[in-house]
């Protein structure tokens, strides 16, 4: 499974091989105590062959292991107090760099 990249890697939608004009594309990924198929979500955006992605989940205040499954991808985790998912999607959209 490919899809993972280990933490520290190049920022997400960055060092990726896509010529300069190719918008980059936002995923907002909310999240609430889904550690059990994060990471197989996780593996499928980043599977995609489109390459200039950032890909953001935003953790709803989760108490299970989801933040730590996310730490295990390229992308950038946004951690809230618990507060629902459209708060948490709204916050996603809010730090999003995409076109």
């Amino acid at each position: 499974m490919s899809a993972a990249r280990p933490a520290g890697a190049a920022t997400p939608g960055q060092g990726r091989s896509a010529p300069d004009w190719t918008p980059l594309v936002s995923v907002i990924i909310p999240n609430f105590n889904y550690a059990r198929t994060l990471g197989r979500c996780l593996q499928a955006v980043l599977g995609q062959t489109y390459r200039r992605v950032e890909v953001l989940v935003v953790d709803d205040g989760s108490t299970d292991d989801s933040v730590a499954v996310a730490g295990r991808f390229d992308c950038r985790v946004i951690r809230t107090p618990n507060q629902g998912v459209s708060a948490a999607r709204n916050t996603g959209v809010a730090a999003s760099h995409g076109e």
